[in-house]
């Protein structure tokens, strides 16, 4: 997923370089196929309208598309961006009615998320839930113990599975360290949660912080991770504090 982000990066800057999406996708068919322009007969407008009207993508394999995206999907997100506000305050258009750099995210990743399908969804799933794992964790031993009924609630929201593993791993670790080992944890699960998802992470990552300080009664624990900032990344204390 960081590598298909990253080419739509690449894409987009190019894009601005050219300032007109028709000799941008023109330029990005010829680094594909090595050939000129004079052998590179698809007809862009009409490549493009299509596009327009396709509400979905997907391939026949998506491990096939391992470190690339597809080149329908590279054009249907430079369309995406040609529809934005930041592309529209590059080439001195009009940016009224544009559409938020947020908001043309959210689409390009919901049209990953489709050509991925389950694969992507499942990577998202483990790591919203290794989040949620280390933010009860954090929770629960803020007062040096975990008592049964904060076991029930783990249990209830993580399974027995995970509260067991969560439990043994607190167990080789003295009260002292255990703060600073559990938000290396925190911090490394929201890293790549962000990595896979940047838009929706800063969305999801505050909710759980709401879900777990409701679930355990701790309405600053979203105060006590900022107040530990100085063992978290700058990209954790961003997301954390965006709640």
């Amino acid at each position: 997923m960081r590598s298909k982000s990253a080419e739509i990066s690449a894409d987009r800057l190019g894009l601005l370089a050219c300032g007109d999406l028709e000799p941008a996708i023109c330029a990005m068919l010829k680094t594909l196929s090595g050939l000129g322009g004079d052998h590179i007969n698809l007809d862009i407008p009409a490549f493009l309208n299509e596009l327009r009207s396709v509400s979905e993508i997907r391939t026949l394999d998506a491990e096939i598309w391992n470190t690339h995206p597809p080149l329908p999907l590279r054009v249907k997100a430079l369309l995406w961006f040609s529809m934005g506000k930041t592309f529209a305050s590059y080439t001195d258009g009009d940016v009224a009615g544009k559409m938020e750099k947020n908001a043309l995210d959210q689409k390009v990743f919901n049209d990953m998320k489709s050509q991925l399908g389950d694969f992507t969804q499942q990577q998202f799933d483990q790591a919203e839930e290794e989040v949620q794992l280390w933010l009860s964790a954090v929770a629960v031993c803020r007062d040096g113990r975990l008592d049964k009924s904060e076991q029930q609630k783990l249990n209830t929201d993580l399974g027995l599975e995970a509260t067991q593993k969560l439990i043994s791993f607190l167990s080789m670790h003295s009260a002292e360290e255990i703060d600073a080992v559990l938000l290396e944890k925190l911090n490394s699960a929201c890293e790549n949660y962000q990595h896979l998802a940047p838009t929706r992470s800063r969305q999801v990552i505050p909710e759980l912080i709401n879900e777990v300080s409701s679930r355990f009664q701790q309405s600053d624990l979203r105060q006590f991770i900022r107040d530990k900032s100085h063992l978290l990344s700058e990209i954790s204390v961003n997301i954390i504090s965006s709640g």
